[in-house]
């Protein structure tokens, strides 16, 4: 998500945050309850208001936020421990989606994991390797809101 806020362009990002809404309204865009947590932490650190957070905050109120079974992300950190940063002063949410991911796709929905985390680090393992571990698939933000046809910037499709 923080992508849209570094590759959209201000003239097209509320457009493009209105059109993922009313897919998390059809719950086609869900999110774990800690990405809020995460979204409103750093409209904190800043002090503006965050159009981000905000969208999030409205997936909330329209039903896309869930609370991943806690047994799935213990599994997740258990397969993927280096997804979370030991020295991070705040639970980080990325085991939090994963478990989301493996949730739903347990009930027969066809997921996919929309992340710009894509590089490893020595000590730091990206999501996007550890929904591979875990079988779940993954895409960049601009190529998926390509692929959905709500927001091409000309490069990606």
């Amino acid at each position: 998500m923080v992508h849209i806020r570094e590759r959209v362009p201000r003239a097209s990002r509320a457009d493009v945050l209105r059109r993922l809404l009313a897919l998390a309204g059809n719950q086609q865009v869900l999110l774990p309850h800690q990405v809020i947590e995460e979204l409103e932490r750093f409209r904190g650190a800043s002090g503006r208001r965050d159009e981000l957070a905000a969208w999030a905050r409205r997936c909330e109120r329209v039903g896309a936020s869930f609370h991943p079974r806690l047994e799935l992300v213990k599994g997740v950190l258990r397969a993927a421990p280096s997804l979370i940063d030991a020295d991070a002063e705040f639970e980080e949410a990325d085991p939090y989606v994963l478990a989301l991911a493996l949730e739903r796709a347990e009930i027969g929905d066809r997921v996919v994991v929309v992340t710009n985390d894509v590089r490893d680090r020595p000590t730091k393992m990206s999501l996007s390797t550890a929904c591979g571990l875990l079988g779940v698939a993954s895409v960049p933000c601009l190529p998926h809101l390509a692929r959905s046809e709500i927001y091409s910037d000309g490069r990606t499709a």
